[in-house]
């Protein structure tokens, strides 16, 4: 019989809690400024509070979903390609204080480099499942370290030192969990 997923409630509890702290963050440290304009709803906070409403549902969502989806080529290379389309689409859209981070979209603005981690993330694991006994050898190092170096080279081109280098040392440690020799 197959097992049941479940979801860690307490888990799931602090998150609610964290996301409702920030909010009064938010709201305490905007409050002033939105009064200052003489505006009768906090458009900072309001703003805070659909983008938590949509992350909580988005968790919701994936709480639910069979991770072990994760595992199928399809998902792993479709996440990986959205990423990377969204990484090259992002350095021919808008500047915002000279540098191309963020795409937007009806006055929302998204920041591929973020959905980039994710996708790097269940490549690695992806390629290090698949074959574990041969992280050590090409089959897997050259597909691993391509790809992270594409992305890595895309995210430094936004300019974004920051995120590449996590980006790179994500891979680096990924890639030493999964049996990588001390010589690499």
């Amino acid at each position: 019989m197959a097992k049941k997923l479940a979801f860690d409630r307490g888990l799931f509890a602090v998150v609610l809690a964290l996301t409702g702290l920030g909010l009064v963050m938010v709201y305490s440290a905007s409050a002033a400024l939105a009064r200052d304009h003489a505006r009768a709803v906090n458009p900072f906070f309001v703003k805070q509070v659909l983008v938590a409403c949509v992350g909580i549902a988005g968790m919701w969502i994936l709480m639910h979903a069979d991770y072990r989806n994760l595992r199928r080529p399809a998902v792993v290379y479709g996440l990986l390609g959205t990423a990377i389309g969204l990484l090259v689409l992002v350095l021919f859209g808008r500047e915002l204080n000279s540098v191309n981070r963020w795409l937007f979209v009806a006055g929302i603005s998204i920041q591929p480099s973020e959905f980039a981690k994710l996708a790097l993330v269940a490549f690695l694991a992806y390629q290090l499942d698949r074959k574990p006994d041969q992280v050590n050898q090409v089959p897997v190092l050259l597909p691993c370290g391509l790809v992270a170096t594409v992305m890595v080279g895309l995210v430094l081109l936004q300019p974004y030192m920051g995120t590449a280098v996590l980006l790179f040392s994500t891979a680096a440690l990924l890639l030493f969990l999964g049996g990588l020799a001390w010589r690499w």
